[in-house]
């Protein structure tokens, strides 16, 4: 993130039976954006003249898309399998 960038709060909406955690970052700009990283960190960059009941609403209509994206990224992260110890 750059020196403009600054993360104003953390929200967390309900999707099904899951629970997204979002970062909220308002600064002065002009669109709406939503990046999932491949860490599956979600990160909302708002205009400062949008409420916060106004940005949870954008994120609450994307919430498939965020979380088809985290899925496809929950598919690269290695899955530990158990151990068999054999004598």
């Amino acid at each position: 993130m750059n020196s403009k960038t600054q993360i104003l709060s953390k929200h967390s909406i309900q999707y099904g039976n899951k629970t997204i955690y979002i970062s909220l970052c308002q600064n002065q700009r002009k669109t709406f954006r939503i990046e999932v990283s491949p860490d599956m960190q979600v990160l909302v960059k708002a205009p400062t003249h949008i409420s916060h009941e106004q940005i949870l609403h954008r994120v609450n209509k994307k919430a498939p898309w965020i979380y088809k994206q985290i899925a496809y990224f929950e598919d690269f992260h290695p899955r530990i399998t158990p151990r068999k110890y054999i004598s």
